[in-house]
């Protein structure tokens, strides 16, 4: 009998960047807005975080069912063609992607603490979303060293969260066309100065082996977008 494979859940991360001319208060009105239609439309919370290094940088956090969900049924819809015209002359994308990490997983953005004392990501100060570039035909390696080495940055972090996982397609690719790997990672912090200390600690020692498999890395540092 031939088991019919289901679309697996993911995680939307998208970032825009603000216009120089556009107000802010009105502009998080309007995202906000546009945030509670697109989470009643995939059945997943939406979230809006404004980068620390860059406040004119806004992140965008949300979840589908499936890539398709997002790419062939939401993105043509008339509401999000609508949303998107009345957006784009305020805002640029700069870039959306797709996590494998199933938005459900992602419940640390809402749970209550729990038993398990974790606190929710949205929570945190501050979140760190990190982009790890990895070398060609580095995937394995990379997720292996990485598993083996999480556990200084979950014990340096704790109580609050961290949950990671690879981009699915869309991808980008090289020059030859081949589809190019990255890790996505989101970690809680108090501060932006915690972070900058575990930098300073001896876990990241162990931790940084998993430079030994990229190409480059992105980090930022953002909060809930409050103004």
């Amino acid at each position: 009998m031939t088991s019919i494979k289901t679309p697996n859940p993911i995680t939307e991360l998208a970032l825009f960047h603000l216009k120089p001319s556009t107000d802010r208060a009105t502009i998080r009105r309007e995202l906000l807005s546009a945030a509670k239609v697109q989470a009643l439309y995939s059945q997943y919370p939406t979230y809006l975080f404004a980068q620390i290094e860059d406040p004119s940088y806004i992140y965008l956090l949300g979840g589908w069912s499936s890539v398709s969900a997002h790419m062939d049924d939401w993105i043509p819809s008339s509401t999000n063609q609508s949303l998107f015209t009345s957006l784009k002359e305020k805002l640029d994308l700069v870039y959306m992607i797709h996590i494998g990490i199933d938005p459900a997983e992602l419940g640390v953005f809402r749970l209550p603490t729990g038993r398990s004392g974790k606190i929710p990501m949205v929570d945190a100060p501050v979140i760190t979303i990190g982009r790890y570039f990895l070398s060609t035909g580095q995937k394995e390696a990379f997720l292996n060293r990485f598993e083996k080495t999480q556990r200084h940055l979950d014990a340096y972090i704790a109580p609050k969260t961290l949950k990671g996982g690879m981009r699915v397609e869309p991808r980008d690719q090289t020059d030859d066309g081949v589809e190019k790997e990255e890790f996505v990672l989101f970690s809680g912090w108090g501060e932006v100065q915690d972070h900058l200390r575990f930098a300073k600690s001896s876990g990241l020692r162990e931790f940084s082996q998993i430079k030994d498999f990229l190409e480059g890395t992105e980090i930022k540092h953002v909060s809930v977008w409050e103004n």
